[in-house]
Parts: structure tokens; C-alpha cells; sequence
């Protein structure tokens, strides 16, 4: 078993525009703001109806909401999660090219949230959410390495082949 990752709804999070921004903040951060996420958005695609501290809105107790791990393995978890609004999901796995996320078998973006996590934005209801971790260039990779090994296998046969066909030669001589 692998200790699984720390996921919640963020109830408290602003944006930021910039790694300046976004460094200055969490070095800001006090233990009465502990709870608030930073947000790397530089292109702005943010949605701004996700509920948290930059709309004043609470979620009062009369809400219901919760966020459970019903799968882990390193690279890829899948989570349920119910939720009134919508709502800034935040996983503490490392934010890395490719990771991709679905909600419901639908892809959506993952943000840049406390510099090197995760966030996602969550709509309203209950959802089923899978993160799987891709690495960038693998099938390049392999496939490179595949041509490596072909192109060895081909020197390979050559010699033993010339060797066969010298000695062959050295006899008949």
C-alpha cells in the first residue's frame, strides 16, 4: 500500500497572474491564511464562478460536501467528490506535465495550486475524478530506444555474419 495524498476542497483561494505573485503570496501565508490556495493562472482561463474567498461566499453547514480516495497507486488515483457549487478541488500530488484529469470520463484542465500541487475545478453534484500520470515523450522514448536496439541487433548480425563469411573465405584459401 502507498500512503495516498492529501485531497479537499479549497474553501478559501486566490489567483495569481505570476511566479512572482504567486512566491510572494505563499511567503506571505500566516497560520490564520494556512488553509489558502494560491492559483497559477497566467492566461487567465480560471473559471470566476468557482466558489472561495475572492466571492465572500461560505458553504454553510447546511451543505453537504465531501471528497474520498477510492483508488491510489503512484501515477494515478481515481476520487469521488460531492459538491454544492462549483468548487476548487486540490490534491497534494506533485503538479508535472503530464498528468491528466477527467471528471465523469470528461477531460478538464489541472491548475498550478500552491505552486506544486494540483487543483481542479469541480461543478456541482457528485463526481467521479481520475488522475493519471503520462510521462511527456514515453512513446518517443521507447520508440528511440526500439531503433537503438534494432540498429545494435543489425550491427550485431553484420559482424557475426562477415566474421562467418572471412573464416569461410581463410578455409577455402
Amino acid at each position: 500500500h502507498y500512503p495516498r495524498p492529501y485531497a479537499y476542497f479549497s474553501s478559501r483561494f486566490l489567483t495569481a497572474p505570476d511566479d512572482l505573485t504567486l512566491t510572494r503570496r505563499l511567503r506571505a501565508l500566516t497560520l490564520d491564511r494556512i488553509n489558502e490556495a494560491q492559483v497559477y493562472d497566467p492566461d487567465g482561463s480560471f473559471p470566476t464562478d468557482v466558489e472561495g474567498l475572492h466571492t465572500g461566499a461560505a458553504i454553510t453547514e447546511a451543505e453537504v460536501e465531501s471528497v474520498k480516495m477510492t483508488r491510489y497507486a503512484p501515477g494515478s488515483m481515481e476520487v469521488t467528490v460531492s459538491a454544492e457549487r462549483n468548487r476548487l478541488f486540490v490534491v497534494s500530488e506533485g503538479y508535472a506535465d503530464g498528468w491528466q484529469a477527467t471528471i465523469d470520463g470528461e477531460r478538464v484542465p489541472i491548475y498550478r495550486t500552491n505552486y506544486v500541487v494540483q487543483g481542479i475545478v469541480v461543478p456541482p453534484g457528485e463526481h467521479s475524478i481520475k488522475l493519471v500520470y503520462e510521462a511527456p515523450f514515453f512513446n518517443i522514448s521507447v520508440l528511440v530506444s526500439l531503433a537503438g536496439l534494432a540498429a545494435w541487433l543489425g550491427l550485431v548480425g553484420w559482424s557475426l555474419w562477415y566474421s562467418i563469411r572471412r573464416r569461410k573465405r581463410n578455409r577455402a584459401e
